[in-house]
């Protein structure tokens, strides 16, 4: 399979989220590849697609992103997964982790902070390559609804990041920078 250069997979039921994300990404730099649930997203890693990084939703119909999660990471080893999502249920995170998810962060996230987690879970050759593909766009918010925090825990109660301590995360010489959509 031909994979974009610097390709994400992102995998979620919703049109609106993928077409944001999409946009986004595909604005820093990366390339997109889409599914629209967990078992489309697994179909496209068995058939050799090899994403830099896996951002997936957890409640899809076929398969949803936990169980995704656990096969994604049965195929990639040592490709990051953050679960993007509205549920912050404990037992959820806790298996998501047990499954081999790098993060987990709570609907609606902050796009800053958002790019500061790619920064901290994708290797630096893999940012700066993208950061030289990346288009201008405008100062904004957050993705999907208004701003929110992320915790230093990637499975704690709140948002999350991909690391346990944020002033541990590696300055890689990205600023990052906030998208806003039109409503």
């Amino acid at each position: 399979m031909s994979t974009p250069n610097n390709a994400i997979l992102l995998v979620d039921d919703s049109a609106t989220m993928l077409m944001s994300l999409s946009c986004l990404l595909g604005d820093r730099g990366y390339g997109i590849v889409t599914a629209r649930d967990g078992a489309e997203g697994l179909a496209l890693l068995q058939g050799g697609l090899r994403p830099v990084l896996i951002i997936t939703d957890v409640a899809m119909p076929r398969m949803d992103g936990i169980t995704f999660t656990g096969e994604a990471r049965k195929l990639m080893r040592f490709v990051p997964i953050l679960v993007l999502t509205t549920q912050s249920q404990r037992d959820k995170r806790e298996r998501g982790k047990a499954l081999g998810a790098t993060g987990w962060l709570i609907k609606p996230v902050d796009v800053t902070q958002l790019f500061r987690i790619l920064d901290q879970v994708l290797p630096p050759q893999v940012v700066a390559k993208a950061a030289t593909a990346a288009r201008p766009f405008a100062e904004g918010g957050a993705l999907a609804g208004s701003a929110a925090g992320l915790s230093s825990n990637p499975f704690s109660s709140g948002h999350a990041s991909a690391s346990g301590d944020p002033s541990a995360a590696p300055s890689r010489g990205t600023a990052s920078r906030t998208h806003r959509f039109a409503r």
